[in-house]
């Protein structure tokens, strides 16, 4: 109790705890598994999360990218958010369609009911995103399923310690004193921590009127188009994601030549004779310059896996796509 299993010991011949116990020569072959996924856990950028005043605010954005390259997952950038809108705007993955809840719905489900280190992370991270850009809908399905992950690998990795002389036997045995803090430092780290309040000298303002502009512009937010990121869903990469992966740069260009040709297309509607048949001709361009461009077909299938009646949903929980693309059907 109270070591680092990273520190080298001299008892060891220099290596540490860890280093021994996750050495290539040492696990049997039906042991690796669980070793590799106990050195993911120990490994995971949650402990920093937990442990460095102000961690989880200032690089939550960096932890999120991290997380999702690690997956292999895909989330919508900004960028790619606006080629979405410009040659395919029926696509979940952007959250521009009726049923984009159901997709964020999946992805909760899928990070909430396979429970890991890194998932209690991403889940922290997204809720400290939802915070920042003051989405407190988003924030609460955040925080409802960012415990629930974190109770569930307690439950997973054993906070029950039946040799307690407290516990008689297995059906009344009690949570393990660090299954409690745990859970306690998730919410107290990643939840509940305070705003950072902009160094302003009121002083300096002169009088109240500048002291209010002045707060004003350090809490100024950008714009609202393209969205914050926070609607966007974690995904499985598909064919349709790569496609515009790779052809990204044609498709930049091309998008702007468009916003251009439909500004241009305004024009149709003048009354000049003249004037409307010209607005008319780059109307009728940038139709045929879309019809060209053909992305694959969007498929549901493509959302992070999720099992059948896996996860916690309350009433306000849209219900996730499951594995064949279908919608899980909730019991009333």
């Amino acid at each position: 109790m109270g070591s680092n299993p990273a520190q080298p010991r001299l008892d060891l011949a220099n290596h540490s705890v860890f280093d021994r116990v996750h050495a290539k020569s040492s696990p049997p072959a039906d042991a690796a598994a669980p070793l590799d996924r106990a050195a993911q856990n120990f490994g995971s950028v949650l402990w920093r999360m937990l442990t460095e005043p102000g961690y989880a605010r200032s690089n939550f954005t960096s932890i999120i990218d991290e997380l999702i390259a690690a997956g292999g997952w895909y989330r919508a950038t900004p960028e790619d958010w606006f080629l979405a809108q410009t040659f395919f705007p029926d696509d979940i993955a952007f959250g521009v369609r009726g049923d984009q809840e159901n997709v964020y719905s999946t992805m909760l489900t899928s990070l909430e009911s396979t429970p890991c280190a890194d998932h209690i992370a991403l889940l922290g991270a997204l809720f400290c995103e939802a915070m920042f850009h003051v989405d407190l809908e988003r924030a609460a399905l955040l925080r409802s399923s960012l415990m629930l992950c974190t109770t569930l690998w307690m439950d997973e990795i054993g906070w029950r310690d039946t040799n307690d002389p407290r516990c008689p036997d297995r059906s009344n045995s009690i949570w393990l004193l660090h299954g409690e803090v745990f859970e306690h430092l998730v919410y107290e780290r990643l939840i509940r921590n305070a705003w950072a309040e902009p160094a302003i000298d009121r002083r300096q303002c002169g009088n109240q009127r500048k002291f209010v502009k002045a707060l004003l512009a350090a809490h100024r937010r950008p714009g609202q188009a393209p969205p914050s990121p926070t609607i966007h869903s974690i995904v499985l990469r598909s064919p349709r994601i790569e496609w515009l992966v790779q052809n990204r740069r044609i498709l930049e260009e091309v998008a702007r030549e468009l916003v251009e040709a439909e500004h241009v297309a305004q024009l149709r509607e003048s009354e000049n004779r003249k004037v409307e048949k010209y607005g008319r001709r780059w109307a009728e361009y940038a139709n045929t310059v879309r019809a060209k461009i053909r992305p694959p077909e969007r498929d549901t299938r493509y959302c992070l896996p999720v099992l059948p009646n896996s996860g916690a949903r309350n009433g306000s929980r849209a219900a996730p796509y499951l594995a064949d693309g279908t919608l899980e059907k909730v019991a009333p």
